[in-house]
């Protein structure tokens, strides 16, 4: 008797106990701020959010950042309470999530991304810069930055014809799939959301 008593008391510890992640289906997303990945994995922000107001920055890209723009979020913060917020991933102000995977020191002007989808891999959008020769030179040209987040590792990809067939090539029929899209470069994000769905079963519970 005894024994099966402890029996039941341990199940019930080890389920309570489970550790909760941030792509658990019907998870209920808690407010506050991530000072590292793992606590964006686990859905456990360490510091209060405090429903702090959110700014947009909308930034263009292209060809006289015309192409299409992005658009970045802040949080409105007095610089006092700023500076004892420390290291920052990312927040969640209790409905959607946004990320600055570089992790600095938080400051009010902090640009983040929205994540656009959570999975096994999470997708958000950022722009990038390079260098383009000129008639008098160089100059800075703004593009687009398709970017999947892996849940497993933390590790980013930017998203290109080539990375995306790396993340896929598990899946032969997704695979075939892309290999005979016409326009890859327009349907990457969609991709990845379709493998994401296919292949939530691969995320690490570690």
């Amino acid at each position: 008797m005894k024994i099966l008593l402890l029996f039941i008391a341990s199940f019930f510890f080890l389920k309570s106990d489970k550790q909760e992640y941030i792509v658990d289906k019907e998870v209920v997303l808690k407010p506050g701020f991530y000072r590292d990945f793992q606590e964006f994995k686990t859905n456990s922000p360490s510091v209060a959010f405090n429903n702090s107001p959110l700014t947009t920055v909308t930034k263009g890209y292209g060809f006289l950042n015309a192409t299409g723009e992005v658009v970045y979020y802040r949080v409105s913060m007095e610089k006092s309470l700023a500076r004892k917020i420390g290291n920052v991933y990312g927040f969640c102000d209790g409905k959607s999530i946004y990320l600055n995977p570089e992790i600095s020191v938080f400051r009010p002007n902090m640009k983040f991304s929205k994540l656009d989808y959570l999975g096994r891999y999470c997708y958000f959008e950022d722009l990038m810069y390079k260098s383009v020769p000129t008639g008098n030179g160089m100059a800075s040209n703004t593009y687009l930055a398709e970017k999947a987040l892996d849940i497993n590792t933390g590790e980013i990809t930017i998203l290109s014809k080539k990375t995306l067939k790396e993340i896929i090539a598990k899946d032969a029929a997704l695979l075939e799939d892309f290999t005979n899209e016409t326009k890859k470069n327009k349907v990457l994000k969609d991709y990845l959301i379709s493998y994401s769905d296919k292949h939530i079963n691969e995320i690490s519970r570690l």
